[in-house]
């Protein structure tokens, strides 16, 4: 993550206006509108933005939650080994387990209530408890359902900070905080695969569950003591219209879930790829994880810099067709180590430069009712995730990672067309 002196300066704006207290709620395009006229950048000269009060102790919580849920993909050949069964039918649970984040739609209007506290730590429970099933899991069934804990909890955390972000910053500097936010995937990859990699060398495939679930606790107490409480009269349930349905709501909730799904295909195969494909062992395996990692972490890095001054959706679109380039290299990359792990890079980069661009647009599309349609927007990806890491492993297993490949070619190409349409007519100049 880089220090605090290197962070991008962000460009004044406009200050948002109030919002009117009539009984008519803004349509999405108006809202979209309005944010998009945030984004417009002027002459003014910068001036420095101080991060949300219990920022840092919600991010490094964060990392280590993201490595809770991202390295049983990583080391899936592994894993499947030690508990004695196929990679395809680990994989196939795993998918079945992450439908556990579906449970996240329900909790969207609480957050819109101010719970966001109380569902943040929900999640860390969660996370604790699957991690600690997954530690002691004598077959695949009971560490897909450790998992299925790992995955509700890491789901309720993240919709929950993305919430909090989306109410404490404004729209024009939101892409700065939260690609801050969003490193901490790419670190759970650049820090956790290794750290991961080489426990499982030096003990069992089982340890580094026990061990992330013993980090997870202090890092409670520590967000505890530093993240806010909600005021006393924070809670407005009785004010808020219900979300309204619109054409830019659709098109702009349909995008994220099918980058998820082409991502998810491939996130879920490329260890035991590296493997049948290259040879690589578990530990080199984990080293060259690093790679991935770092393209991830200039993702966060280049959304955290530049989508505030692009433009949100005109952001998203590079990522999804940087994604798809990427794609299409690894399905006709040569028996080169040094090529495949290029290709890697290329999706993972677009992929997390796309998804945090797309974030920000779902946190501000849904107005007051942002708790209902990230958490909306949540639940959606998580079908697709669970969908792409069963069929995604399936296909592999049968036909090989050309076949992965062009199936997250063709949804990103999908998501490419619901993100252009949801801009047309929209009158959001952001696109």
């Amino acid at each position: 993550m880089p220090h605090s002196g290197s962070r991008p300066q962000a460009v004044l704006t406009p200050s948002e206006p109030e919002h009117s207290a009539s009984n008519d709620a803004p349509t999405h395009e108006a809202i979209l509108q309005h944010a998009s006229a945030q984004e417009a950048p002027t002459h003014i000269a910068p001036k420095h933005h101080a991060l949300p009060q219990g920022f840092t102790a919600t991010t490094i919580t964060k990392i280590v939650t993201a490595t809770a849920i991202r390295m049983p993909y990583v080391f899936l050949g592994t894993i499947a080994k030690g508990l004695d069964t196929s990679v395809g039918h680990l994989g196939s649970l795993f998918g079945i387990a992450e439908l556990a984040g579906l449970i996240t739609f329900l909790v969207g209007r609480s957050i819109d209530r101010g719970r966001i506290r109380f569902w943040m730590f929900s999640g860390l429970t969660s996370v604790v408890a699957g991690l600690a099933l997954m530690a002691s899991a004598e077959s695949a069934v009971m560490f897909a359902v450790g998992f299925s804990g790992v995955t509700l909890g890491n789901s309720l955390y993240t919709v929950s900070g993305h919430a909090w972000i989306g109410t404490e910053v404004p729209f024009h500097r939101r892409g700065r905080v939260l690609g801050l936010f969003e490193m901490s995937w790419a670190l759970a990859i650049l820090v956790g695969a290794p750290i991961v990699g080489l426990i499982i060398a030096a003990t069992t495939w089982k340890a580094p569950w026990s061990f992330i679930g013993l980090l997870v606790v202090p890092l409670g107490v520590w967000l505890s003591r530093t993240f806010p409480r909600p005021h006393p009269d924070s809670s407005t349930v009785s004010k808020m219209p219900p979300i309204r349905v619109t054409r830019v709501l659709i098109l702009t909730l349909a995008t994220t879930p099918l980058v998820s799904f082409g991502a998810t295909a491939m996130f879920s195969t490329y260890g035991a790829w590296l493997a049948d494909r290259f040879g690589l062992s578990v530990r080199a395996i984990g080293i060259l994880s690093i790679a991935i990692g770092g393209a991830e972490l200039l993702a966060s890095y280049s959304t955290m810099r530049f989508s505030d001054r692009w433009g949100k959706a005109r952001s998203a679109v590079g990522g999804i067709v940087l994604m798809a380039i990427g794609a299409l290299a690894v399905a006709v990359t040569p028996k080169v180590p040094a090529f495949g792990i290029a290709a890697l890079v290329l999706v993972f980069l677009g992929f997390e430069f796309g998804l945090i661009c797309m974030l920000s647009l779902i946190s501000e599309v849904g107005g007051d009712s942002r708790g209902t349609a990230i958490t909306v927007n949540a639940a959606l990806s998580t079908v697709a995730r669970a969908l792409a890491a069963a069929l995604g492993t399936t296909i592999y297993a049968s036909a090989g990672m050309p076949a992965t490949g062009a199936m997250t070619i063709f949804c990103s190409l999908l998501a490419l067309g619901c993100l252009v349409a949801s801009q047309r007519g929209s009158g959001n100049p952001a696109g």
